[in-house]
């Protein structure tokens, strides 16, 4: 249907097309990069490091854009790789990868929250006896913990991560439990399985909620906003 329906309403209606010519390659350009820029999106899953250089914040947002502004005065869109001068094909490939980068770079960013929570070392190997451990620390010490399983493909993790964690009401309150995080990223390692089996985690994402005595008062396994937890959090002892 999606592929069908523009050349029906063509035929139907004997709409006239634009003409060919150099306005579409143009267009192949920006849905080039478009995808290369998608790729890079879905390859920082796997590759964390691809992460390491974004940053919130406006600086960093216009560094990203004006790498954008350059590779596009570069003609990472209006040139082509197909011209016969060398400088012109050197030119386009520079300005498609600064535009790629700028672009990736700018998505990151923006989608990182500028403050979170204070949490404790982050369990990146999923291990459920330093899950185990910073619970009975908790108790020992008499504070509510808060634990937080998320992954880079999360979108609602990042999205609590960035609304919810980062609201300044919610990490003043979040300040008397032993806030914990679990990357699941990798939910296929052994480690994290046993984890998530642990707390009876099925899916991401999943926020609980402990009391100072090690119960579990309350689970989040959807996007919650600041004034929902916020509430949440002053209910537990």
């Amino acid at each position: 249907m999606g592929l069908g329906v523009p050349f029906f309403l063509v035929g139907a209606f004997a709409m006239q097309l634009p003409k060919s010519g150099a306005w579409m390659m143009h267009v192949k350009s920006v849905l080039g990069i478009i995808l290369l820029i998608v790729a890079l999106y879905f390859l920082a899953t796997a590759f964390p490091v691809l992460n390491t250089f974004a940053r919130p914040g406006a600086v960093f947002l216009l560094a990203a854009l004006g790498a954008v502004a350059v590779g596009l005065l570069l003609g990472a869109v209006h040139r082509s790789f197909e011209d016969p001068e060398w400088p012109t094909r050197l030119a386009k490939g520079v300005g498609v990868l600064l535009v790629t980068a700028g672009g990736f770079q700018f998505v990151q960013g923006i989608t990182m929250p500028e403050s979170t929570l204070s949490w404790e070392k982050p369990v990146a190997e999923g291990d459920a006896h330093l899950v185990a451990a910073a619970q009975r620390r908790a108790m020992a010490e008499g504070k509510p913990m808060l634990l937080d399983f998320t992954a880079a493909w999360c979108v609602a993790c990042k999205e609590i991560s960035k609304l919810t964690f980062s609201d300044e009401r919610v990490q003043h309150e979040a300040g008397r439990f032993v806030a914990l995080k679990v990357d699941a990223t990798d939910d296929t390692d052994p480690k994290i399985e046993q984890t998530l089996a642990a707390f009876g985690v099925q899916g991401l994402p999943a926020v609980l909620l402990f009391d100072s005595s090690g119960q579990e008062v309350q689970r989040f396994t959807e996007f919650v906003d600041a004034d929902r937890f916020l509430a949440a959090l002053k209910r537990i002892n």
